[in-house]
């Protein structure tokens, strides 16, 4: 019976420290999303008043918006894109939080031309 006791203790340990690591990962995932989220959600006024000022969105993210400094580890250097002539915008990023297994809803945009952030198929 000593011995069956035993093994139930390291299974279940064994399952603690699994379910541990999972949540570390997902906790990782969601900070790393959140980072990208806050640096373009930081950037959409700025876009904005560009716009009202000049008329279009610029063609890229001035480096001194963000302090010149690196961008958040999601985005990548073609996170943002205009069309329509600079009168829309697109800002991307690949959802960390999304299973690399299936390649559906695995990226996070914020769009212009609707106003809000959508989620879709590929980069």
């Amino acid at each position: 019976m000593g011995c069956v006791m035993k093994r139930r203790w390291i299974l279940a340990a064994v399952l603690a420290v699994l379910a541990l690591a999972l949540g570390y990962r997902e906790r990782q995932a969601q900070l790393r999303h959140d980072a990208a989220h806050e640096f373009i959600e930081a950037l959409i006024p700025r876009l904005d008043a560009h716009k009202a000022n000049a008329g279009v969105y610029p063609d890229a993210i001035p480096v001194e918006w963000y302090g010149g400094g690196s961008l958040p580890e999601l985005l990548r250097p073609d996170f943002y894109m205009t069309f329509d002539d600079g009168q829309e915008y697109l800002m991307r990023f690949q959802d960390p939080r999304s299973d690399p297994r299936f390649w559906w809803n695995d990226v996070v945009a914020y769009q212009s031309n609707i106003g809000h952030w959508a989620q879709w198929d590929g980069y």
